[in-house]
């Protein structure tokens, strides 16, 4: 099957040696890891180094991604989401807390920040002394923060 990653390193390789027949030295090498895709898609990968397979996390991307239901079989739940369907940033500090209980009330057992909704954490900063108050941060780097936010 081929899939987005191949079709994009094909691309690669086919513009680096157009650019070489025009005499444009490149590293088609340093391509994929700076492209956004493959970021996204490392991103992707350590949500599911930290997430059980099958357990379901929130995600606070501001639908960035535009991602499925599922993440490398992870459930994922938006934040904020009404059936199913992305609903934009919570009206402050106390909804914002009020959804994230609710989501692990309903399962969620970590919610991930993503590097576009980082604003949420200055913003919500009642709801994110409410994340350092009661829940482990497990991750916390320049693409991604995440809390498990299980009682176990």
């Amino acid at each position: 099957m081929t899939t987005f990653f191949d079709r994009y390193d094909h691309c690669c390789l086919a513009l680096s040696h157009y650019l070489s027949e025009e005499g444009i030295k490149v590293d088609p090498s340093s391509w994929p890891r700076d492209h956004w895709y493959h970021q996204v898609h490392s991103d992707m990968k350590e949500i599911a180094s930290l997430v059980p397979d099958s357990n379901s996390f929130i995600l606070v991307d501001d639908n960035h991604w535009l991602s499925g239901d599922t993440i490398l079989g992870r459930p994922r739940i938006l934040f904020t989401e009404r059936n199913g369907e992305y609903w934009g940033p919570p009206a402050d500090d106390k909804a914002a807390i009020l959804e994230l209980e609710r989501d692990r009330q309903m399962g969620a057992s970590f919610i991930v920040f993503t590097a576009p909704s980082f604003w949420w954490l200055e913003y919500y900063s009642g709801c994110r002394n409410h994340l350092n108050n009661c829940y482990p941060c497990e991750l916390n780097n320049d693409r991604m923060v995440v809390y498990k936010i299980t009682n176990a």
